[in-house]
């Protein structure tokens, strides 16, 4: 909209969602006869907005031109409201609906000239039109007559070259190919927009068209109106493929689709959705289609934006992934007159990924060369986490992955016969990167080196890259080789061949050399830090010296879509951007993490093939047998049976048959009360499970893990569950009744439900309760017989590597969305944040906001004035908004929702109604938070201001006060400038384009010399300010402020397979807070942790308790850790990375009592039979923590029994000696175990980096 200021011209008219118009219109605008004011549509979905446009009409508008296709029921409300409303001022309508809805208030005959001159488009036909509206609507005399509208094409192939509209696929191969520079490769489809032909708006189609035809690839250029509109004769989106991308016979005849336009549309009658319609007609074509993307912002918004296109994600990047569309980079950008122009090197790097991808297709299976990664955890220790990937079997998938190859036509060799050879291969040979215990003289004397890459192979690429990129990778690295993985000044690349694929492990992002140290973890010395030069050197080494066609990343969690850059629409100095390529990425992903996957689809291109995630609960149906044996043989003690001992005989033969089983009655004094024991954790296995099972892709799903994976399904419905529990209020009962039902219905079809209800419970007499389990039973069969599908995983990669099409699918978890996400194997997509949060998650928001006041009521006798928040994006993804609603509840502030459920506003909850103060919230959140969900930060954000600025006295509103508050101390600081906007900071993350708190780095590398150093760690990561206006400014202070007045820190799980020692991101965010607060107040800061893991209730602990319990249930669990143990390799990288996390919770908030730390050393070091099964499956686990006890008892983190810390010791010396033993003589110098604590003060580039935080805390502290 124009500046206020702005003197109206005698004749205004309100242009309302005339978007594709606007450049045509202001064109004409320049002639001064007539000025326009434009609203875009994107403006009518919001309440407020409409009524400005309202009132702006009534105003100041002399008429109002809308446009619009499909009539909604809340636009027809307000266009009729504007007609109703605005008395005589002219109303004009544009489109068949609204005409026929009769929104108009002008002879009928003048609505359908104008629609006419509108339908055509084009400069001459609109400055017509308003020619003829300020004739024949406005009465203006003095202009010259509008001429006829004169028809234009609606659609056709267009060229740059030829001022020809060809209306056939042949007509125009016939011209195309008489033509002196014709190409002979492939043709590709180019889909635009019919307003960018008529504007002639095409220098973004005539890029592209350019740069692929150099590549000797063949360009359909299609514009088309979008819609099938019978009285213009256009076609909608299967017209226009029969009619210009295939040939007069119907056959296709492109082999991949670049999607320029905003909405692909059907005329599809079968009764599904939009979305599902245009899906179905891409799995029949069967070709990527490609969405690019055109900003509609300018250039410079955009190169200056770390954090991309945040407005833009809904239409760039959230519409085309649930479509199926693939490769969103940026190609282009408006200029201040709203024409698209392109960017040079985006449009280069784009048409070279297309060139790609149609070698894909065309190439033969017997030639293609494939690269596949997999991934580790470089800070938790590079040798004891090769091949992790969040529930996957990577090893077994990636040997089943090569075999499938082989019978597909790949050219491979010496495959491993089965996992555990290969990674037995890639240990053997240290095909990874050196580490503490391995040096890469060791790497390039064992074999695990594929190339040495000289200089004059590297630098070519090198020279190549953006200044500032050679700029930042050598004042962090030096120049090349750096000093990295470099052997005789030659880059090493790790990796195993097998033929035409290749196996490597992801290179460290952040740290050089064998050790890991303060000194050598660049990445916790700059936030914003380059991967080395040999991690860039091994995807060269891919695609130039390999000439691998692809890449395939298997496992969830790798690290290249992490690096630094924009948070989407990657620049050429992105890192993400200039590491992979032009490679076409293939991504074996965990369809349960769906917000780390829409990270890789957005920063790395890549195409996931989502593999189911792992079935929790997969035990012996036999645990139920044995729960019954138990309870009779208890009962048979009390009465004094004579049956005790026949009871014993079978308990005791049962016992063996479940893992962990003996255990827990061994460990009892007596076998009666180890039988309690026992009877209670097989219940809660069944009730609540803690076990998982890994994945293999495209494996075949047993009869009992479908069976665990629909009761979770079923556990996930909170409403059925409320009903069930009516009938059976015994929490084993029901889960007993359950498994029964579900076993029954799944191993008889052919049964009907009634019958199996009958058989397996008589007593359910209840109708309605027999026609909830008759609809259950249905609903039970659907989701087995997708479960049945699984292998298609498989079939779906190879696809993806033959060029196909894969299916969107959205993300989620067994218990959330878990009947959607199967069949996997799809190119995963997130739910629509619209409508976040939604009235359930609302509902559990604020009892979850009343439990957590109530504790500290309880504990402190007052209300808490601020809450410090650790906030996910699981948050958002999995219960909806659940936390995010406990957030804006506790500011007393709510949502407003459409008739639709989506989230359209915020209104203010009255004191009366909320009967206690607004309590004040800041939050720390995830960068894949702030880059998932932009939406929500902004929400939360407005809540804040909008609380802030109410007029309640400042006992009653914590939000004002501390407002106030920190607008007098930043006076005081000097830092006057934007006050209001810098005193309601409350929302921080990591800085923007960069991931993690900077403490577990510090952790790992024992960085740190006292918890200062933590803090100012934390501070220096975390302090960067988020919200409307805010994009990651840094706000050291500002942080610093908030978070040393909270009386809480907060945290919740909502997941049992997220529980608090899943990360030690958990431990980084609280235990941070606590630090603040401890070193600036001297206080501790109350901590407290919620909890959702059953869907049905809202659990508020205190932290302490929280540990405890989550030590209870699974590191001191025997059912649980004989579960883990089973996972070999993987479990003991599990379990070691567990206890890293326990060592992290531990220096931080001394959560844990010094009796369970001593527990847990006896349990996974001291013990023999412990100490053997690590040895076996992952040596380098178990020195790790060993090494981390021992460093908790040096730092007085733990107050160790003296017997349990002189085994310790001794034991870890044993470890050490068998290491050595193993590795004999290394070449090269190792860190091994030694511990070296560097600080920041004794790494110069580091303490100038946190100069800024260490003069602020010496300030505050003086205070």
């Amino acid at each position: 909209m124009r500046d206020e200021g702005w003197v109206l011209k005698k004749y205004t008219i309100a242009a309302i969602g005339l978007d594709a118009e606007e450049y045509d219109l202001t064109k004409v605008d320049e002639n001064k006869f007539i000025y326009l004011e434009f609203f875009p549509n994107t403006l009518l979905d919001a309440e407020k907005e409409r009524n400005k446009i309202l009132e702006f009409v009534k105003q100041k508008a002399d008429a109002v031109i809308f446009k619009e296709r499909a009539l909604k029921v809340e636009r027809e409300k307000f266009y009729q409201q504007l007609k109703d409303e605005t008395g005589a001022i002219p109303i004009i309508p544009i489109g068949t609906e609204v005409i026929e809805a009769g929104i108009y208030n002008i002879e009928l005959t003048s609505v359908q000239e104008i629609n006419r001159y509108f339908f055509y488009g084009g400069l001459k036909n609109i400055t017509n039109a308003l020619l003829y509206i300020a004739a024949n609507v406005l009465g203006i005399d003095d202009l010259p007559s509008a001429e006829k509208p004169e028809p234009v094409a609606f659609e056709g192939i267009f060229h740059p070259d030829s001022e020809t509209v060809f209306s056939s696929w042949d007509d125009y191969s016939n011209w195309y190919q008489g033509r002196s520079n014709y190409g002979s490769g492939q043709w590709v489809g180019l889909l635009t927009h019919r307003s960018n032909w008529v504007t002639n708006n095409l220098e973004v189609e005539t890029a592209l068209i350019r740069e692929l035809e150099k590549l000797g690839i063949r360009v359909v250029p299609v514009f088309s109106y979008g819609t099938a509109e019978p009285e213009l004769n256009t076609k909608d989106f299967d017209g226009i493929v029969d009619a210009y991308f295939s040939s007069d016979d119907h056959r296709l005849v492109i082999d991949a689709l670049i999607n320029l336009q905003v909405f692909i549309l059907r005329s599809d009658t079968s009764g599904q959705n939009i979305f599902e319609q245009v899906v179905s007609k891409m799995k029949q074509l069967d070709i990527p289609v490609f969405k690019p993307i055109v900003s509609f912002g300018s250039k410079e918004r955009w190169e200056e934006s770390q954090q991309g296109l945040m407005l833009e994600i809904p239409w760039s990047f959230t519409v085309p992934e649930v479509q199926g569309m693939i490769e969103p980079l940026i190609i282009g950008y408006r200029d201040k007159e709203g024409k698209a122009c392109f960017l040079p090197d985006r449009v280069i790097k784009f048409t070279r990924r297309v060139e790609k991808w149609l070698a894909l297709r065309r190439t033969q299976n017997k030639d293609k060369r494939l690269a596949i990664f997999l991934h580790n955890a470089p800070c938790s220790g590079v040798e004891a986490t090769i091949g992790m990937g969040a529930g996957l079997d990577v090893f077994t998938t990636v040997v089943n992955i090569i075999n499938e190859l082989k019978k597909s036509g790949w050219v491979v060799e010496n495959i491993p016969a089965e996992g555990s050879e290969l990674h037995q291969l890639i240990m053997e040979r240290k095909a990874f990167a050196d580490f503490r215990w391995t040096s890469v003289e060791e790497v390039v004397d064992s074999g695990g080196c594929l190339y040495q890459m000289p200089l004059d192979v590297y630098y070519p690429f090198y020279e190549q890259l953006d200044p500032q990129c050679q700029e930042d990778l050598e004042k962090t690295w030096g120049p090349p080789p750096g000093e990295g993985m470099v052997y005789q000044k030659h880059l090493i690349i790790t990796g195993i061949n097998f033929g035409n694929v290749s196996v490597l492990v992801q290179p460290k992002r952040g740290c050089y050399g064998a050790k890991c140290t303060g000194e050598v973890c660049k990445m916790l010395q700059d936030t914003h830090c380059p991967p080395p030069h040999q991690y860039l050197a091994t995807y060269r080494y891919v695609e130039e010296v390999f000439k691998a066609h692809a890449v395939l990343h298997v496992g969830t969690h790798g690290n290249l879509e992490f690096l630094p850059g924009k948070s989407n629409a990657l620049s050429r100095r992105c890192y993400p951007d200039l590491v992979l390529g032009a490679l076409p990425n293939f991504y074996v992903y965990n369809a349960g993490v769906g917000t780390e996957g829409i990270l890789a689809k957005r920063r790395t291109n890549a195409v996931i093939v989502d593999h189911l995630p792992p079935i929790y609960g997969v035990q012996n149906t036999g645990v139920l047998q044995l729960v019954n044996l138990i309870d009779n043989y208890l009962e048979a003690v009390n009465f004094k049976s004579d049956q005790v001992h026949a009871l014993e005989a079978l308990v005791r033969e049962q016992l063996p048959q479940i893992p962990g089983a003996q255990t827990v009655v061994d460990r009892s004094e007596t076998f009666f009360n180890g039988l309690i024991e026992l009877k209670n954790s097989l219940v809660q296995s069944v009730c609540n499970p803690k076990c998982e099972k890994l994945h293999v892709f495209g494996s075949e799903k047993t009869e009992e893990e479908i069976l665990w994976y629909i009761k979770e399904v079923v556990q996930s419905d909170v409403k059925l569950m409320t009903r069930l529990r009516d009938r059976w209020q015994e929490d084993y009962d029901l889960h007993r009744f359950l498994i029964e039902f579900i076993m029954q219905v799944i191993s008889n079809q052919e049964q009907d439900a009634l019958s199996i209800i009958q058989e397996i419970d008589r007593h359910v007499l209840d109708v309605e309760l027999k026609e909830i389990l008759i609809d259950l039973a249905v609903e039970v069969r659907e989701v087995y017989s997708k479960l049945a599908m699984t292998p298609v995983e498989m079939d779906n990669l190879l696809h993806a590597l033959n060029g196909g099409y894969i299916l969107p699918g959205p993300s989620g978890m067994p218990d959330d969305n878990g009947k959607n996400i199967i069949p996997t194997g799809r190119n995963l997509y997130l739910m629509d944040i619209e409508k976040v949060p939604t009235k359930a998650a609302w509902e559990v928001g604020c009892q979850a906001a009343e439990e957590l006041i109530d504790l500290y009521m309880t504990e402190e006798c007052h209300y808490p004035e601020k809450i410090a928040m650790n906030m996910l994006s699981l948050d958002i993804s999995r219960t909806k908004g659940e936390q995010l609603s406990q957030v804006l509840y506790l500011m007393g502030i709510k949502p407003v929702w459409d008739g639709n459920g989506k989230v359209i506003g915020l209104e203010v909850i009255s004191l009366e109604k909320l009967n206690r103060p607004r309590i004040d919230v800041t939050i720390r959140i995830t960068g894949v938070l702030r880059d998932s969900y932009p939406q929500a930060v902004e929400l939360i954000d407005s809540a804040v201001n909008m609380a802030a600025g109410l007029s309640e006295p400042n006992d009653l509103n914590f939000i004002k006060k501390h407002t106030c508050q920190l607008a007098e101390v930043l006076k005081d600081a000097g830092k006057g400038s934007e006050l209001r906007r810098r005193s309601t900071m409350r929302i921080f993350g990591d800085r923007p384009g960069t991931y993690g708190t900077g403490v577990d780095l510090a952790l790992k590398a024992s960085a740190w010399k006292d918890e200062t150093d933590l803090a100012k760690i934390f501070v220096y990561f975390s302090s960067y300010a988020y919200g409307k206006s805010l994009h990651g400014n840094p706000a050291k202070r500002e942080f610093v402020e908030n978070v040393k007045n909270a009386q809480i820190a907060y945290d919740v799980s909502n997941s049992k397979r997220y529980d608090i020692l899943s990360s030690g991101f958990g431990a980084s965010v609280q235990g941070g807070f606590g630090l603040i607060r401890k070193v600036f107040n001297g206080k501790e800061l109350k901590q407290y942790h919620g909890s959702r893991e059953n869907p049905e209730q809202v659990k508020i602990s205190r932290l302490e308790d929280t540990l405890q319990e989550t030590l209870d249930e699974k590191l001191l669990n025997p059912l649980w850790i004989e579960s883990v143990q089973e996972k070999g390799y993987h479990g003991a990288a599990e379990l070691m990375e567990r206890l890293q996390n326990v060592f992290d919770w531990q220096c931080l908030t001394q959560g844990f009592e010094d009796t369970a730390l001593d527990r847990l050393v006896d349990e996974y070091v001291n013990d023999p039979e412990m100490r053997k099964w690590f040895i076996e499956n992952n040596l380098f686990a178990i020195e790790e923590i060993a090494r981390r006890f021992l460093e908790l008892y040096q730092r007085e983190k733990w107050q160790a029994d003296p017997d349990v810390l002189e085994e310790l010791k001794g034991n870890y010396l044993e470890l050490e000696g068998e290491l050595e033993e193993r590795l004999g003589d290394v070449k090269g110098e190792i860190q091994a175990g030694n511990i070296d604590v560097i600080g920041d003060a004794d790494v110069k580039e580091w303490q100038d980096k946190l100069q800024e935080v260490s003069d602020l805390f010496d300030e505050l502290q003086k205070q």
